[in-house]
């Protein structure tokens, strides 16, 4: 096998034969016999529109068929003496046929857009809600903009293909067989010689569509990759920026880019053969008809009026093939992006619960809780804790200690691989997760926020609060008085995750959406950990404010924050090490005691 030195920079492709696919991974080809049943399942409620759509299918290649039959015949009815009919009247007449052409192909594309997009609109709103429904654990293992690529490009594709490729597909295979009949019908032998060029199309339609399943979803797979790698790289600027990281993002850039290039290149290649095959036999066609069909009509044996048809035939049916043998690429392209689309759908979602709670306490119980993720390492191992309803747990411990794991747990976010974790006396597997989320706030490192006005932003927790609710909420957060000093108040746009304000202002904003929020369950992780000293007083003032009352579980950087918490568990590797108030487990002098030595603003 011979390698293109074209592409020998990412990589050798070698080229004519059956296994010239680019290196890489693609998974298998579209799977036909699944993809198409579930794909139908889009479409068949529209099934009594599909239906007229297929007769104008049957009516248009019904007029494609005419135009030339119509041209022969006005030819040999001119070249008589004396000349049949006006010049003029099959003129109208031919123009007629084609005006009738351009009415029903567009009324049946306009009727297929339609369908298509209303389809395609159905199987992204599913997988959409889909997404939703999937375990944090699929997320770490993706790229968003991956993902992003099979909502938008691959169902953009098969929404297109749906809308154009499935129409020119289904006329030009019945206006084939109108075609082959029509010609043996006026003329069996140059209905014979119209149909040596086949068994070449044939073999060359045969020998691309070997090949180009698997190159097409090499293509799309490499387009989300890149997709992927533009999304982290774009969301990271600053980070690329502060450490110098510009021009080896530029080289993992063209690395992706190369790679896409290098697929879509084939993709196309080996797509683009057969018009190029369809050409050749086009031209070889039309020459062998207009050659013995004019030895026929020497011996008077065929018309030129004939000839003339079985030339426009000859045209068409090889552009008819040539149809079919493109669109059944794009086709193929559209069934690997559907199928990438469907395999969002095949993901194993979270289980959830049964049993509904409209409220809770906050008496919360970890038992024997052990986890690990997936097949790796374990995380934690049997802690044991009790945190009564209305109370503060503060957990302490050095890096990949297992603190986030327990706020994870209770969140259901994962579940447990040992042991169960109660909440007011129940299973946490037996509570539908949406009830136990309701009850539950939560307070970042990292604020989250969305592209949008600062009431909307701290309205996403309660979305049926009131303009008053809202202020209050953010008044109770210290939160109002720089609000008030924004451009717009409260109807400030906040663009690019709150960027335009300051990193204590976006943290007193998920303060006063998790006090509008109202829940009986609380998670402070690491809340204060990125703020100076004075906003600090600030937060700690708004966060008192949300604590009262509630069940509280609190990770912290600053140990001298936590200070006043009933209660104060310290994780290492995974297992409860050390229990009890500050002033006990200061007086132990363990672990908590040389963390607290060492934990920013602690007394000295």
């Amino acid at each position: 096998m011979r390698e293109s030195p074209l592409f020998r920079r990412y990589g050798a492709i070698p080229l004519l034969s059956r296994g010239a696919i680019p290196p890489g991974p693609v998974g298998k080809p579209a799977n036909w016999a699944r993809t198409l049943p579930r794909l139908w399942r889009y479409l068949a409620e529209y099934r009594v529109r599909l239906g007229a759509i297929l007769c104008s299918v049957v009516l248009l290649a019904a007029l494609v068929l005419l135009a030339p039959y119509l041209l022969g015949v006005a030819i040999d009815a001119l070249l008589v003496e004396p000349p049949q009919g006006s010049p003029l009247r099959l003129i109208a007449l031919l123009a007629g046929v084609y005006l009738a052409q351009l009415a029903v192909s567009m009324a049946q594309s306009h009727a297929m857009i339609g369908i298509a997009q209303r389809a395609v609109m159905a199987i992204r709103r599913d997988v959409f809600t889909r997404l939703h429904a999937l375990p944090m654990a699929y997320y770490a293992t993706r790229h968003a903009g991956e993902i992003a690529s099979r909502l938008t490009n691959d169902l953009d594709n098969l929404g297109q293909t749906l809308s154009q490729a499935v129409l020119r597909i289904g006329t030009s295979l019945v206006v084939f067989v109108g075609m082959l009949g029509l010609m043996v019908w006026l003329n069996p032998v140059l209905a014979g010689v119209s149909l040596i060029v086949v068994p070449m199309m044939f073999v060359g339609a045969r020998w691309v569509g070997a090949r180009t399943p698997l190159l097409f979803k090499r293509q799309q797979a490499d387009v989300g990759a890149l997709v992927g790698f533009l999304d982290e790289t774009l969301s990271a600027q600053l980070a690329s920026k502060a450490f110098g990281r510009e021009e080896a993002a530029i080289a993992a850039f063209e690395g992706y880019n190369g790679r896409l290039r290098v697929s879509a290149y084939w993709a196309q290649t080996y797509s683009g053969f057969v018009s190029k095959l369809m050409y050749i036999c086009d031209n070889l066609s039309f020459s062998l008809i207009l050659v013995i069909g004019g030895v026929l009509a020497l011996h008077g044996q065929v018309s030129i009026g004939v000839i003339v048809t079985f030339g426009e035939y000859a045209r068409q049916f090889s552009r008819q093939l040539n149809q079919v043998s493109t669109q059944i690429n794009t086709v193929l392209a559209a069934v690997a992006g559907a199928e990438r689309a469907f395999e969002l759908l095949d993901e194993d979602t979270e289980p959830d619960g049964t049993l509904g709670l409209d409220t809770v306490r906050g008496d919360i119980r970890f038992e024997g809780v052990g986890f690990a993720y997936g097949q790796g390492a374990t995380v934690l191992d049997d802690v044991d804790l009790h945190i009564p309803a209305g109370t503060t747990l503060a957990l302490i411990g050095p890096t990949g200690a297992g603190k986030s794991t327990v706020v994870q747990l209770l969140s259901r976010f994962h579940d447990v691989s040992a042991g169960r974790i109660l909440v007011d006396g129940h299973d946490l597997r037996d509570l539908r997760r949406a009830d136990l989320r309701r009850q539950m706030g939560f307070v970042l490192q990292e604020p989250l926020l969305f592209n949008a006005s600062v009431r909307d932003n701290v309205r996403y927790a309660r979305v049926e609060a009131s303009d008053a609710e809202v202020e209050r909420a953010c008044r109770l957060a210290n939160a109002h008085a720089f609000i008030e000093k924004l451009p717009q108040g409260y109807d400030t746009l906040l663009r690019h995750e709150g960027g335009d304000i300051s990193q204590g202002q976006r943290q007193l904003l998920t303060i006063a959406r998790a006090i509008l929020a109202d829940p009986r369950i609380l998670i402070l992780d690491e809340a204060t950990s990125s703020i100076d000293s004075l906003t600090e007083a600030h937060i700690q003032e708004a966060l008192a404010h949300l604590m009262r009352g509630r069940t509280c579980l609190v990770i912290a950087h600053r140990l001298h924050t936590i200070r006043h918490a009933e209660q104060i568990l310290v994780l290492d590797r995974g297992r409860v090490v050390e229990r009890g108030c500050h002033e006990t487990l200061i007086a132990d002098g363990g672990l908590y005691a040389r963390l607290y030595g060492q934990s920013p603003a602690a007394p000295t």
